[in-house]
């Protein structure tokens, strides 16, 4: 009848239109038609009351689209991957001094803007503390992890997020997914290996050094703790937008200022002392290239907690953040030519894009059942 009613009122050229259904509304502007050619009235209320689920309190909507948000937070977080990589070439043992200053200057850059922050605080105190306890782990984790480990190791590791993010999802809220979707993440999770595995041979004939197996087993749980802490993170700030309505202002402020006195004191031996050395060399191409790596990643920060408080799930984050460090590690790969990446790579690339298709094909049949 609410469908019959609706068509009769799209005849008729309506502007705008309420669909009353299941004790809800939706208007006309959520009846967006998709491009696979599903865009009977129907499939567009279905699509519209997924909107719907996404609002705030009180019926606010997220103040922007999830695909803008997440396509810069990817193509921000892709390009710090390049001054960063720079400042690792000259300096090894830096991850955690660049997080400290990339800190300074996330509090520096919002000062302006605390007043206003301080006084419209939306989210209570305990999520501002779970989300400074998950970060400082994953700081700490993943800079101690870029240390024992090469860069492209680290990244390959990073990629298992997406299976990572399925078992908190059960754990946490015993979440189930189709066989589809989960088969889309394992086609993933396979695509990643087999594509890092094949740059990590290559680089170890090529690059001088011995990995010990203390090292590499210490740094592997480092960076699988590192993901486990980021899934984490990201499930409380999606519980604390759904709740209270999106801050990301407020959540990146609180974040990155009380992270500073709980992760940095304890590991000065890892900052100070460095941030010495480098003013003592006068390197000024260290310092450009952790300048670039800052801003790129200050903006990159803002864009992915933006895209988190608008995702439409944890996986799909999970996906995002996913495609995010394969494209990074190809990136890695391909600033370092010749040699270009052997043929395995390029055959795990493409499995890799097999499987997001795959999720992604399952998620839209199966809205009804997930998130």
């Amino acid at each position: 009848r609410n469908v019959s009613i609706a068509g009769a009122r799209l005849r008729q050229g309506a502007n705008m239109v309420q669909i009353p259904l299941m004790g809800s509304s939706y208007n006309l502007e959520d009846l967006h038609p998709d491009l696979s050619g599903r865009n009977s009235i129907n499939d567009m209320v279905r699509r519209a009351s997924t909107i719907a689920e996404e609002q705030g309190p009180s019926g606010e909507k997220p103040s922007g689209a999830f695909l803008p948000a997440a396509c810069l937070s990817v193509a921000l977080g892709v390009f710090s991957v390049v001054p960063y990589n720079m400042v690792l070439q000259g300096d090894p043992g830096s991850p955690l001094f660049i997080s400290f200053v990339l800190h300074l200057v996330v509090i520096t850059m919002m000062l302006p803007r605390v007043p206003s922050i301080i006084r419209n605080r939306k989210f209570p105190l305990r999520y501002h503390a779970g989300m400074v306890f998950f970060s400082s782990m994953f700081t700490v984790l993943k800079s101690d992890a870029f240390v024992r480990l090469p860069p492209s190791m680290c990244l390959l590791l990073s990629n298992l997020q997406m299976m990572v993010g399925v078992a908190v999802q059960y754990v946490l809220f015993r979440k189930t997914y189709s066989f589809q979707q989960l088969a889309g993440v394992a086609i993933v999770t396979v695509g990643i290996a087999w594509a890092g595995n094949s740059i990590q041979r290559a680089k170890a004939q090529q690059e001088a050094g011995v990995l010990t197996a203390t090292a590499a087993l210490t740094g592997a749980a480092e960076m699988l703790g590192s993901s486990l802490c980021i899934s984490l993170l990201s499930t409380l700030i999606k519980m604390a937008n759904s709740t209270y309505g999106e801050s990301v202002e407020e959540q990146m402020f609180m974040q990155h200022l009380l992270t500073i006195p709980v992760v940095f004191p304890s590991n000065w031996s890892k900052v100070g002392p460095r941030a010495a050395a480098w003013w003592s060399a006068q390197n000024h191409w260290l310092f450009l290239n952790l300048a670039g790596n800052v801003v790129a990643s200050f903006a990159a920060r803002k864009a992915s907690a933006a895209m988190t408080a608008r995702s439409p799930s944890l996986l799909m984050t999970q996906l995002v953040q996913t495609m995010e460090s394969f494209l990074q590690l190809l990136l890695t790969a391909m600033l370092r030519v010749p040699p270009w990446p052997p043929l395995g790579f390029w055959g795990g690339a493409g499995v890799l894009v097999a499987g997001t298709l795959q999720y992604l094909r399952a998620s839209d049949s199966s809205s009804g059942k997930t998130s």
